[in-house]
Protein backbone atom coordinates (compact mmCIF):
# COMPACT_ATOMS: atom_id res chain seq x y z
CA UNK A 1 0.00 0.00 0.00
CA UNK A 2 1.02 3.13 -0.86
CA UNK A 3 -0.22 6.37 1.14
CA UNK A 4 0.74 10.45 -0.12
CA UNK A 5 0.71 13.06 2.54
CA UNK A 6 0.53 16.55 1.55
CA UNK A 7 1.38 18.92 3.78
CA UNK A 8 4.61 21.87 4.48
CA UNK A 9 8.05 19.98 5.07
CA UNK A 10 7.65 20.60 8.86
CA UNK A 11 4.04 18.80 8.52
CA UNK A 12 5.80 15.71 6.32
CA UNK A 13 8.84 15.25 8.74
CA UNK A 14 6.62 15.52 11.75
CA UNK A 15 4.27 12.71 10.29
CA UNK A 16 6.58 10.78 8.58
CA UNK A 17 8.73 10.63 12.36
CA UNK A 18 5.50 9.52 13.97
CA UNK A 19 4.62 6.70 11.35
CA UNK A 20 8.49 5.33 12.11
CA UNK A 21 7.68 5.05 15.76
CA UNK A 22 4.22 4.16 15.97
CA UNK A 23 4.51 1.50 12.29
CA UNK A 24 7.18 -1.71 13.38
CA UNK A 25 10.23 -2.18 10.86
CA UNK A 26 8.97 -4.86 9.15
CA UNK A 27 5.33 -3.65 7.89
CA UNK A 28 7.36 0.05 6.66
CA UNK A 29 9.13 -0.31 3.03
CA UNK A 30 10.10 3.21 2.58
CA UNK A 31 9.30 6.52 3.57
CA UNK A 32 10.26 9.52 0.08
CA UNK A 33 12.00 12.58 0.56
CA UNK A 34 9.64 15.62 0.45
CA UNK A 35 8.41 16.88 -3.09
CA UNK A 36 8.04 20.56 -3.32
CA UNK A 37 4.52 21.29 -5.22
CA UNK A 38 5.54 23.55 -8.17
CA UNK A 39 2.46 23.71 -10.13
CA UNK A 40 0.93 27.20 -10.14
CA UNK A 41 3.25 29.05 -8.73
CA UNK A 42 4.93 29.65 -5.41
CA UNK A 43 3.71 26.81 -2.78
CA UNK A 44 4.74 26.00 0.76
CA UNK A 45 3.27 22.96 0.66
CA UNK A 46 4.93 19.34 -1.34
CA UNK A 47 3.75 15.59 -0.60
CA UNK A 48 5.82 12.47 0.74
CA UNK A 49 5.23 8.67 -0.09
CA UNK A 50 4.88 6.20 2.25
CA UNK A 51 4.79 2.42 1.28
CA UNK A 52 3.82 -0.03 3.50
CA UNK A 53 4.17 -3.89 3.21
CA UNK A 54 1.38 -5.91 3.51
CA UNK A 55 -0.06 -6.46 7.35
CA UNK A 56 -1.51 -9.72 8.16
CA UNK A 57 -5.33 -9.23 9.45
CA UNK A 58 -5.21 -9.05 13.34
CA UNK A 59 -1.49 -7.74 13.90
CA UNK A 60 -2.91 -4.58 15.11
CA UNK A 61 -5.15 -3.18 17.64
CA UNK A 62 -6.40 0.13 17.53
CA UNK A 63 -7.27 1.67 20.73
CA UNK A 64 -10.86 2.70 21.77
CA UNK A 65 -11.94 6.47 21.09
CA UNK A 66 -11.28 8.58 24.09
CA UNK A 67 -9.22 5.72 25.80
Amino acid sequence: MEVRVMGTRAECEEFAAMVRRSVPERFLRSISAFYPNRRGGFSTEGRIYIKFAEIPAGTFALPEVGA
